[in-house]
């Protein structure tokens, strides 16, 4: 699959040069910022959803160690301290998802203004080519 697509992204760039040098570089031009922008967007979801994933793993382990440890929590009475711990992990876990969601639709959004963005620049170039 990636030496047939990397074949076929060969060929059309070439097909697309041979006719139109000029057109092939307006299109050229309207797909580089996009996939400059997916760089960035990779990173910073990379990041969000390992720590995400930390939390998560967090929330986990004070849950299983009160629920383990029933007995020890109850003779202290310390059920109101571990439900604050799990919902601090909780929280956390939410505002970071909420940040995750917040730049998917910011990618979303440049995603498509850069692409219908470079289609309506490659058909003004077109008209007047």
């Amino acid at each position: 699959m990636f030496v047939r697509g990397s074949v076929f992204i060969i060929c059309t760039l070439v097909i697309l040069f041979l006719f139109s040098p000029v057109l092939a570089g307006v299109t050229l031009a309207g797909i580089v910022p996009v996939l400059v922008f997916a760089g960035i967007y990779g990173n910073a979801i990379k990041k969000l959803t390992k720590a995400i994933q930390d939390d998560k793993a967090k929330m986990s382990n004070v849950a299983d160690e009160s629920f383990g440890n029933i007995r020890t929590v109850k003779a202290f009475s310390n059920e109101i301290e571990e439900v604050e711990k799990f919902d601090k992990h909780n929280w956390d876990v939410f505002n970071l998802s909420r940040i995750r969601a917040i730049w998917y639709g910011f990618f979303i959004f440049m995603v498509q203004v850069l692409l219908f963005g470079s289609i309506a620049a490659i058909i003004f170039v077109a008209s007047r080519l």
